[in-house]
């Protein structure tokens, strides 16, 4: 046939033009189109070349700014692939990568849906916490292996959690905010430049105050998607910093006050005494005041009471055990705050209780 120009394969937006029964790299045919994001149209396909085995390929669109972000990606797959050859610790698996047509493709393992999806496919019906238990183990195996690689996840959240087709294994995917740890202690010393790192309801509250930016803030992320799982509800559910704080400080406590002391952002959200403030807009005047809230330097809600109550009560030690683990992985002081290994010890994971 013919030879077909490079346009007709890409729109004016970048994105590829998917026509069912594509051949990509001469050995991938496509068979649908699973989906399109921001950077890249998503294609289930049968390598050809292996027994028609089912994969994903996520087709980048064809612009340099994504391009240059998506090898930054592939880049930190690589390097997790590398360190777990077998595929064990259930970070999502990039077969292969090539380039077609001025696109950048990736070729990822097959898997069902993420955890988001997954959840609104079963009408918004919450995990038991069996499913909770094993899910989170894997999370935890996952941040291990991010951690061997020097890597800060830094966008933990339901939506980035994949579930496979067994319905039972998750993965964790999307590294494109993932950031190289020795790069954030060079920069600015290791203190976060920005509060928006991360999406804000599982922003950890170092990040929110200006404290610091480790791997101890993907262990705050993971206690609130974990959380989440389990109660169908977004835990912290602030539009803001000041009010994620909030309420992030009603179930935790204050920071000590010596790292108040060396927050960023402290003229924002705390007082002189390391008291936090918290912004209201009057009704009437519209004018923001600013509330102390010494009440809150200790917590003032609790994980079991007010967060766990609705879960069954026949689980009530296994809730009980939940309620202690995310309570310590929402220790405000994240040097306190257990890592991926103590929180894998954690009797949630590993008592019979019921």
């Amino acid at each position: 046939g013919s030879k077909v120009d490079d346009e007709s394969f890409t729109d004016l937006e970048g994105y590829y033009i998917f026509r069912p029964g594509d051949v990509l790299n001469g050995r991938f045919f496509a068979t649908s189109k699973q989906g399109r994001g921001t950077f890249s149209t998503v294609l289930r396909v049968k390598d050809q070349a292996d027994g028609d085995r089912e994969c994903v390929i996520k087709v980048i669109r064809n612009n340099e700014y994504m391009k240059k972000k998506s090898l930054e990606e592939m880049q930190k797959l690589v390097l997790l692939t590398s360190k777990d050859p077998e595929g064990k610790r259930n970070c999502v698996r990039l077969f292969s990568h090539f380039e077609q047509r001025g696109h950048l493709c990736m070729v990822f393992e097959p898997m069902l849906m993420n955890l988001r999806e997954y959840i609104s496919k079963r009408g918004g019906r919450p995990l038991e916490i069996t499913d909770v238990r094993s899910m989170g183990f894997q999370l935890l195996r996952a941040l291990s292996l991010c951690k061997r690689c020097g890597l800060i996840h830094a966008d933990l959240k339901p939506d980035n959690l994949l579930i496979g087709m067994d319905r039972k294994t998750v993965k964790l995917s999307d590294f494109g905010s993932s950031l190289h740890r020795q790069e954030v202690v060079r920069t600015n010393n290791g203190v976060p430049v920005t509060s928006l790192i991360g999406s804000m309801g599982y922003r950890a509250p170092e990040i929110l105050a200006g404290i610091s930016l480790d791997f101890p803030c993907d262990i705050w992320s993971a206690g609130a998607t974990l959380c989440e799982l389990l109660t169908g509800k977004i835990l912290y559910k602030g539009t803001n910093d000041n009010q994620m704080l909030l309420l992030q400080m009603e179930l935790c406590g204050n920071f000590p006050k010596k790292l108040v002391k060396r927050a960023a952002f402290r003229e924002k959200h705390f007082g002189s005494d390391g008291v936090f403030l918290e912004t209201k807009v009057d009704p009437l005047s519209k004018v923001e005041l600013r509330v102390p809230r010494p009440d809150l330097n200790t917590p003032i809600k609790s994980f079991e009471k007010d967060v766990l109550r609705h879960v069954a009560k026949a689980k009530r030690k296994k809730r009980a055990e939940f309620a202690n683990l995310l309570a310590q992985m929402f220790i405000m002081d994240p040097s306190k705050r257990p890592n991926v290994k103590e929180c894998m010890k954690h009797s949630f994971f590993h008592s019979s209780a019921q």
